[in-house]
């Protein structure tokens, strides 16, 4: 009788591995796809005494991806998933490039993605009263987004610009709250990531509540040290609350000792 009349699809994968095809390396993925049954795999933990089988099932193309290397070691400093939750997290990720200056979101659109940056540097801005207006910088290994139209599906009310040429990895609301939903610590993760981007809008308010003009300044340096090398002192300025001239003054001011 035929093998494919007698054996799972799983199956029929593992042999193809052990065959040593490189059909993997070639075939579309919807063709062969490989991606779940992988994670189910790895799950069920039939691979979990194997490294050269553990290895095999990630296809070259994906393993050998800096990109989501970059992604993976971020999110192992957030929180260590196992194989069958990073899997599920990593595979709907798309990569697209920003040219400088390029939109990745208008305000007035829903913002329904969030992007891990993987180079180059994104500005988060409104426009009040005619003006520029920045509200946050995003560099490599962060997360940018829209996240009060992210959250609601509600249109945007700010841009996100790439100020120099970028690289994203994005992923869908959707795909992010289906990852959400499978695994406690999936769901974790979730939670970890709020908690960050509340600190970091609970930071920005203690700095303008709190801080001198000349001190938020000097801890953007502390905390950007590269900042006004890549940044426009315009947008610096704006980013601080103040007017450039005062920017200009600030950084003669600390010049001078």
């Amino acid at each position: 009788m035929p093998t494919f009349l007698t054996k799972s699809t799983a199956e029929h994968y593992l042999d193809l591995l052990k065959d040593g095809s490189t059909l993997l390396q070639h075939a579309p993925r919807k063709l062969v796809a490989w991606s779940r049954i992988r994670e189910w795999l790895v799950n069920a933990e039939v691979i979990s005494t194997s490294a050269r089988m553990r290895a095999l099932l990630t296809p070259p193309s994906m393993e050998a991806d800096p990109a989501h290397e970059q992604l993976r070691c971020f999110t192992d400093r957030l929180l260590k998933l196992n194989e069958g939750d990073w899997v599920r997290f990593r595979d709907p990720f798309r990569p697209i490039h920003l040219a400088k200056g390029e939109h990745w979101l208008q305000a007035g659109d829903v913002c329904g993605h969030v992007g891990f940056v993987v180079s180059g540097l994104i500005h988060a801005y409104y426009i009040a009263q005619g003006e520029q207006v920045t509200q946050e910088f995003y560099f490599e290994n962060t997360y940018a987004t829209s996240y009060v139209s992210f959250l609601t599906g509600q249109p945007s009310q700010r841009y996100l610009q790439a100020l120099e040429e970028t690289h994203l990895l994005i992923l869908s609301r959707d795909d992010l709250y289906r990852f959400y939903s499978g695994s406690q610590d999936a769901e974790r993760m979730g939670r970890l990531i709020a908690e960050g981007a509340f600190m970091r809008f609970d930071y920005r308010t203690h700095q303008f509540l709190l801080k001198a003009p000349e001190e938020r300044y000097r801890d953007l340096l502390k905390d950007r040290p590269n900042v006004m090398q890549r940044v426009p002192q315009k947008l610096v300025a704006s980013y601080l609350g103040i007017q450039p001239e005062s920017l200009s003054r600030i950084r003669k001011r600390i010049a001078k000792g």
